[in-house]
């Protein structure tokens, strides 16, 4: 099995287009995590989690998912981008990132996730310094955790100025 051992998140909002794409992949080898149709979902599927790849849509539902791409940057998580014909480009952060073709050839898809995993595994045995530059977005990211302390920050902010009717039980 090729992809024995490796775990392997699937961010992808099609079912139709992912379920055949994560039984290829389970058969060969891999344990597969999703498919994640939402930001939010492959986020909680992760967890504490760590996965060797990720395979992700650039748009769940009509969102792109440049800030999970981020996040996965920043853990150092693998992963490729799922684009469909006629989509707009990656920004150019993601320029020459590696890309699959959506529909999914299922065994031109599986040999190109096999490839990147082998070619990760000779790079994470060579000593750091010698580690692809391309592998970071150009622009600096901010944490995950420092996004969603501003986020609640400003709701509560913004709760706080919002004009409270006569009736309400808030002082």
């Amino acid at each position: 099995m090729q992809l024995s051992g490796k775990k392997i998140l699937v961010v992808e909002d099609d079912a139709v287009l992912a379920r055949p794409l994560c039984e290829k992949l389970s058969e060969l080898g891999a344990t597969i995590f999703g498919p994640a149709p939402t930001v939010s979902y492959a986020t909680q599927l992760l967890g504490a989690r760590r996965v060797d790849l990720a395979i992700l849509d650039t748009v769940l539902h009509g969102q792109p998912v440049f800030e999970l791409a981020d996040w996965l940057v920043e853990k150092g998580i693998t992963f490729v981008f799922a684009i469909e014909e006629g989509r707009e480009p990656l920004p150019v952060r993601y320029a020459g990132w590696p890309t699959v073709s959506k529909p999914f050839d299922l065994g031109r898809t599986a040999e190109s996730i096999m490839a990147l995993v082998a070619q990760r595994q000779a790079e994470h045995n060579l000593p750091r310094q010698y580690w692809p530059a391309a592998q970071a977005p150009s622009e600096p990211r901010q944490s995950h955790a420092i996004t969603c302390r501003r986020m609640a920050r400003a709701v509560s902010a913004a709760l706080r100025r919002t004009p409270h009717s006569p009736g309400s039980s808030r002082r």
